[in-house]
């Protein structure tokens, strides 16, 4: 028997692929955690990059400790109608809901705050847009452009701490995608 294998003789057949597998997951793991910090890890995670990316298995250390944006926004859409009308919409605002509002609502904010508007998610914002302006088809006059913005300031500084209340009014606008609705996005 090869010594490497010695410490597994206790377990069946099955114990030992399940351990394995254990073993080569937080390998995957830690080599993906640790890819920046230094060119040998950027290596070996490059090899196994299709492997973790296939199975779903990429992480970041994003999920234990966020990077806290310095901005408070809140991101809307507005419609230009064929007739020059625009409609101005609205995800819903947690800062305007009530507790059970901001329960239900919450999969909005994280979806419309904390992904769409930044750039990581770009590929949603055609995605995004057509469903704004299907939402608001209307045959006798309809959308032409949809534009996702928001709206934002910057928050409190960490020395200056205030509740959600006292922060300043989110009053700079910043437009990040522009889409022509094209007719067979009615399809």
């Amino acid at each position: 028997m090869k010594p490497i294998l010695r410490p597994f003789l206790v377990l069946g057949k099955s114990e030992f692929w399940i351990s394995l597998f254990v073993v080569f997951y937080i390998f995957l793991a830690l080599i993906w955690l640790g890819r920046d910090c230094n060119r040998t890890t950027r290596k070996i995670a490059g090899l196994f990059q299709s492997i973790i990316l296939t199975l779903g298995l990429d992480q970041n250390w994003s999920l234990f400790s966020p990077t806290i944006r310095n901005i408070n926004l809140h991101n809307i859409a507005m419609i230009t109608f064929r007739d020059g009308s625009v409609k101005l919409y609205e995800w819903p605002r947690m800062d305007r809901s009530s507790w059970l509002e901001q329960l239900r609502n919450e999969k909005y904010r994280k979806m419309f705050i904390d992904c769409v508007p930044w750039p990581f998610c770009s590929d949603l914002y055609p995605s995004v847009a057509r469903f704004v302006a299907r939402a608001n088809a209307n045959p006798a006059n309809p959308p032409i452009q949809v534009s996702l913005a928001y709206f934002w300031n910057v928050s409190a500084s960490k020395e200056h701490k205030t509740t959600r209340e006292d922060l300043p009014r989110q009053t700079k606008y910043y437009c990040y995608y522009i889409y022509e609705v094209q007719p067979r996005d009615w399809l």
